[in-house]
């Protein structure tokens, strides 16, 4: 099947992902919670395990499929630095961007 587009939105407790054509009729549906911290923090490898594992179950849902666009809507700011292969690079622990930036600045 073509002319589908992959939507994600990656919200506060879960990754919500579909597929929808291009009249934007709903194909496929997955959602995946995951666990905040005590401190209201999200592991950001929880944020790619919930991609994957959604992503294969709208595969589930669409046996065959071309994909010919992607959205992907996130909490903002949000920021994952990651290799070009995808692998992340820093695990950010803090609540504040201030301490992202003074942690990590000399790195980037």
């Amino acid at each position: 099947m073509a002319g589908i587009i992959l939507t994600a939105d990656i919200g506060t407790s879960s990754l919500k992902a579909a597929f929808i054509d291009l009249d934007g009729q709903l194909l496929a549906f997955s959602r995946m919670p995951y666990r905040l911290d005590s401190k209201g923090n999200i592991d950001a490898g929880a944020w790619k395990h919930a991609f994957v594992n959604t992503v294969k179950h709208l595969h589930t849902q669409v046996k065959t499929c071309v994909i010919d666009g992607i959205c992907i809507s996130g909490n903002g700011p949000t920021l994952v630095p990651v290799t070009q292969e995808g692998i992340l690079c820093l695990r950010f622990t803090g609540t504040r961007p201030e301490q992202f930036n003074n942690r990590y600045h000399s790195r980037l």
